[in-house]
């Protein structure tokens, strides 16, 4: 929940402005600064006009507009709301009565009167500015003062704007204004309800005169101290950030002064504000930009709290803060300033309690921790899911909350004296701690937070356990604590403190993992180069790699790795001889290998013995292997190779998490490691018998997950493709007595699914669709459908029912599923050493083995259909009938059929997709001459390049009065034009060619029949 503030003051617009370039760039930093808000406000806080003439307003209008429509081209789902005060160049002297300048000679409260005849006279020089004002708000009865009230997710926000230009003239003085404080204190107390209040107003407060009896300059700075905690001013033409701390009254103020932003006499002269607000704690990002070089240059970047004094009775210290700031991963940037908070994505938590239970909704974000449902709380979660950089997060966030929480490392537990722990801590992360200490434990406890991390490093028992943490629930108002999931801890915590809730840490899902790759662009974009269309085409880019590397469950995705792939992606030398792909697994192991102290000169010595070891465990057939076995390779391997002592090398091993022990066995940490280094030692024997029988092995059983792993990896180590031939001999035979779908209507499965086809319609192509936000839904629906899988699976491995019979029938399709993976694997990695011939005949393989694979699935599910029918006929306890029951499984095997088409064309664009090949995809599909190769050219087309309007002409007209086939082509371009920026004149052409009509957004359920097809 996060509004943004884009601060222009002092634009003194005239007749003759001309400020285009400064206004594009301008747009630039909007799309760059506002790209994760929920509503834009553009505060205009005076000098609007330079000397407030009609037509200088009809500028002002032309210049506000656009910038909201510029804006809105990027992201129309978010509203953008001026908000607009008058400063002295906003008054038209030259219209000023003469009885106007007598009166103001001498203001205060007794001249003002109790009547607006005062004012009013005085306000009269601003007509010009209230027509521009009432373009785009009311004009308010009372134009000294006047709130403007808004609703965001929920939290109501208050901008209180005042006009201190009411009694400027031509010619003024700092000192001699005067504000009639007096009239406005209990509109103030009124408007109280208020989540967030935000000011603005032209002149700075050394404006204002202390010559009245009251003193109105006091009057007026305890006034602005009083209504909001955060005010955008001008007039000075030059950036300042003021904190006013009234530690009297227990309030802190922002004075956020802006730079002009233009004046025509001054063109190399002009800045700005850009201000990002956080709904839920009011933590600011504060950002001033100038113009320099033909850009604007950020100048100055703050974060801060709009919260009150009090909240900060204890400072951290500045090393502390650095310390619990930085991400420990190495970020390639240019910016120097990357904080935890500013990269970190709060993944989501289960209750362990429900990991039996068949609840979506059980998954929680983990930023809630923060909220005071939560109290004492035990996290587990595997090594590297991020466990510290939660906690980490969770200390800055709760700290700008005006929380004060102290973080304590698990080993430190080594007596039941928690006070003495909490005190060496509260020393280590506060200043002035030794005098301060006793004032912190004596606090309201509902303000003290303790985190503990890796508390499964402690030596206490588990009496001593319960002593120490019932203590700190005590004396805490409330305790986190972490723990590694592999440690037996955990079950016996679990039976002791039966009053604490228990989460398991998941990893990222597809929907946060989406949020954590934009995060990383947008820190390494430049303002001056972004472009918001290339940002999500990037984006996207960068999604899919990095979910091809993390496969399905492959390697789990945790931050750490996340931001590793992102970050190996991009820098992989030129002359590394591994795919991109496979030199970002290799860096993995050498991140975990460093971590543990291995260094440079001994890596190839770790990176040996870990092949060997990978490729001992293929031989044996085994995922792990037994202590006894560990140590009979160790002897064996040691007589061969130079290699430390097994103590040192077990030891560093088992501290980089790349193998484990548990149970007097030894694995690989993750599949991924096993899958890439036994795959390095077979690419290595590939010419000898040895690593032939080993490669034919696989492809035997090519439809197990780890033999089709291993076998992608060897594509990424080695450019010998022999191999590949092996693979259409024994995996895709398998089906070769079924004919693949075609599409065409004498296909028998177009009949399957015709009528499913006619019911659903395509013919509103909706114009104002935001690209980042249905993907987001899209992705969203993903981890619903995963967490839908993984508890299903969870009842597979639970029942105890015989299922060999059922996935017997489905090898055949697993078989496929895995050859379209490795041949389109090789495709990608081996496109510039294949000649064209060869990636025609294998792209034409891969397309006509996935619809094979389409046909199968279809017969398999319309065989068994009467055993389905009978069986729910029998089983049924509701008065349903037989053709009831018979129309409701054809419509659900129709949807099945239907979603394995779609997830097979799927399948294959991403298998064998690469922006690089569109010729490739057109001359195969071409070759095999049917709808269905056609619609999976396009897709592959379209989704990694731009749809050409006479290839979307060819395709319609070669495809009309083929409704199945015309649907799903409708579907696919609905889901380009949803998911990228496409202009509108585009926009109107695509609709001619289909014969769609374009329509508004249409609110509907992204799970219905109709989507189906745009997934």
């Amino acid at each position: 929940m996060k509004i943004g503030i884009l601060h222009l003051t002092d634009i003194h617009l005239t007749r003759t402005t001309n400020f285009n370039t400064k206004v594009t760039h301008l747009n630039k930093v909007m799309l760059l600064d506002f790209h994760n808000i929920d509503k834009l406000y553009i505060i205009l806080s005076g000098d609007i006009a330079f000397s407030g003439q009609k037509e200088e307003y009809g500028k002002a209008k032309a210049f506000v507009d656009n910038l909201k429509k510029g804006y809105a081209e990027m992201h129309p789902s978010i509203d953008v709301m001026p908000i607009i005060v008058p400063g002295n160049h906003d008054c038209n002297f030259s219209q000023s009565p003469g009885l106007r300048d007598t009166i103001l000679k001498n203001v205060n409260y007794e001249s003002i009167g109790k009547d607006n005849s005062f004012i009013d006279l005085s306000i009269s020089v601003q007509n010009y500015f209230w027509g521009f004002y009432g373009f785009y708000h009311k004009i308010p009865e009372d134009k000294m003062f006047y709130i403007l009230k808004d609703i965001v997710c929920g939290k109501k926000i208050s901008f209180i704007c005042l006009n201190t230009a009411w009694m400027s003239q031509l010619k003024e003085d700092s000192g001699t204004l005067f504000y009639p404080v007096n009239r406005y204190r209990n509109s103030i107390e009124k408007d109280d309800k208020s989540t967030l209040k935000i000011a603005t107003w032209h002149h700075p407060i050394n404006w204002f005169t202390p010559s009245t009896q009251e003193n109105n300059k006091q009057e007026f700075q305890n006034f602005i101290e009083s209504i909001a905690p955060i005010h955008f001013v001008g007039h000075e033409h030059e950036h300042d950030h003021h904190l006013s701390i009234n530690k009297q009254k227990d309030l802190n103020t922002h004075l956020l002064s802006g730079k002009l932003f233009h004046d025509d006499k001054k063109p190399n002269e002009s800045g700005f504000q850009t201000a990002v607000i956080e709904l839920k704690d009011h933590n600011t990002i504060l950002k001033q930009y100038s113009w320099e070089e033909e850009h604007y240059k950020t100048t100055h970047m703050n974060e801060f709290s709009l919260a009150h004094e009090t909240r900060k009775l204890f400072q951290i210290k500045k090393e502390f803060d650095k310390e619990i700031n930085d991400t420990k991963i190495p970020l390639l940037f240019n910016r120097k300033d990357i904080r935890l908070l500013d990269i970190f994505i709060f993944p989501d938590i289960e209750p362990s309690a429900s990991k039996n239970i068949d609840k979506l909704e059980s998954y929680i974000d983990s930023e809630k921790l923060l909220e005071t449902d939560f109290v004492n709380c035990i996290l587990d979660g595997d090594s590297q899911i991020g466990k510290s950089a939660l906690l980490a997060a969770i200390f800055l966030k709760s700290y700008r909350d005006g929380f004060f929480p102290i973080l304590v490392d698990g080993k430190d537990f080594k007596s039941i004296d928690l006070d003495k722990i909490v005190k060496r801590a509260f020393q280590k992360q506060y200043a002035n701690a030794h005098n301060e200490f006793d004032k912190f434990m004596q606090i309201d406890s509902s303000k003290r937070i303790l985190l503990i991390d890796d508390y499964h490093k402690t030596i206490l028992n588990s009496q001593s356990t319960k002593s120490v943490l019932d203590e700190a629930g005590k004396k805490f108002g409330k305790v986190l604590i972490t723990i590694e999931s592999t440690y037996s801890l955990l079950p016996t915590m679990q039976s002791e403190f039966d009053s604490w809730k228990f989460y398991s840490i998941k990893p990222l899902g597809y929907k946060k993992r989406n949020d954590l790759i934009e995060t990383f662009h947008y820190l390494k974009e430049d303002p001056i180069t972004f472009n918001e269309t290339s940002f999500l085409e990037y984006t996207k880019f960068s999604y899919d790699n990095v979910s091809n590397i993390l496969g399905n469950k492959l390697m789990p995705s945790y931050p750490i790795f996340i931001l590793s792939i992102l970050q190996a992606l991009e820098y992989k030398p030129m002359q590394h001889q591994e795919t991109s792909f496979g030199y970002c697994y290799q860096t993995l192991i050498h991140y975990s290998l460093n971590n543990a102290g291995v260094s440079n000169e001994l890596i190839d010595t770790y990176f040996n013995f870990l092949t060997e070891l990978a490729y001992f465990n293929i031989e044996k057939d085994v995922e792990h292997i037994t202590r006894k076995d560990y140590d009979e390779f160790y002897f064996n391997y040691q007589k061969d190779f130079i290699v430390p002592n097994f103590e040192v090398i077990h030891r560093t091993l088992l501290k980089s998490k790349v193998i484990l022990e548990k149970d007097n066995c030894v694995a690989f940490g993750y599949k991924y490691i096993l899958y890439y280094l036994s795959a390095k030692k077979i690419s290595d024997v590939l010419h000898k018998t040895e690593g032939q029988n080993i490669i034919k092995k696989l492809f035997q059983e090519v439809h197990l997950e780890r033999n089709a792993n291993i076998l992608v990896f060897v594509t990424h180590h080695s450019k010998d493709i022999s191999f590949i031939e092996e693979s259409r001999l024994n995996s895709m035979i398998v089906l070769d007595n079924i004919a693949p779908i075609t599409l065409f209507k004498d296909d028998p499965f177009y009949n399957v699914i015709q009528e499913l086809a006619e019911e659903v319609k395509h013919d509103v192509l909706e114009i104002n669709r935001n690209p980042r936000e249905e993907r987001r839904k899209l992705l969203h629906i993903r981890d619903e459908n995963q967490r839908e899988v993984d508890a299903a699976e969870r009842k597979i491995d639970d029942s105890n029912e015989d299922l060999e019979d059922v996935k017997s029938k489905f090898v055949p399709f697993q078989q496929s599923f895995r050859s379209i993976e490795i041949i389109g694997q090789i495709i990608r990695n081996r496109k510039g050493s294949l000649t064209k011939k060869q990636l025609h005949e294998m792209t034409k393989e891969i397309y006509t083995t996935g619809f094979r694979t389409i046909s199968f699935v279809s017969e398999l599910l319309n065989n068994d259909k009467n055993d389905i029918i009978a069986t729910i006929v029998d089983d049924s306890e509701e008065n349903e009938s037989k053709s009831e029951i018979t129309n409701r499984i054809n419509m659900l095997i129709q949807m099945m059929c239907l979603q394995t088409c779609l997830g097979v064309f799927n399948k294959l664009m991403f298998s064998v997709g690469n922006k690089d090949m569109k010729d490739l995809y057109q001359n195969v599909a071409e070759d095999i001459n049917t709808p269905a190769a056609r619609l999976v050219s396009f897709g592959i087309n379209s989704y990694y390049g731009k749809i050409s309007i006479n290839e979307l002409k060819e395709i319609s007209a070669e495809l009309k009065g083929n409704i199945v086939a015309t649907n799903l082509l409708k579907a696919r371009v609905k889901s380009y034009v949803y998911n990228r920026k496409v202009e509108y004149d585009t926009k109107q052409q695509i609709a001619s060619v289909l014969n769609m009509s374009l329509g508004p957004v249409n609110k509907f359920d992204f799970r219905t029949k109709e989507n189906a097809y745009a997934k």
